[in-house]
């Protein structure tokens, strides 16, 4: 990965410090996560025919929540 940032910063791709570094020194300092429990999978995707009620549903709440607030 470290490689893969510095040829992209040396092309001009990206600017500023490589951070990969970081996250190796950051690794030793940080707790370690412990996974618990069933490996979650994807949600199922949501059939096309229902987006166009879902959109209206969403956009409904958002314009509530402005009036609202």
């Amino acid at each position: 990965m470290a490689k893969a940032f510095s040829a992209a910063t040396t092309a001009g791709h990206c600017n500023g410090e490589n951070r990969v570094p970081w996250q190796r020194r950051l690794e030793h300092l940080l707790p370690k996560t412990k996974r618990k429990g069933k490996v979650r999978r994807p949600h199922p995707s949501m059939p096309y025919e229902e987006l166009p009620a879902l959109v209206a549903k969403l956009t409904h709440q958002n314009m509530q929540q402005r009036t609202d607030a």
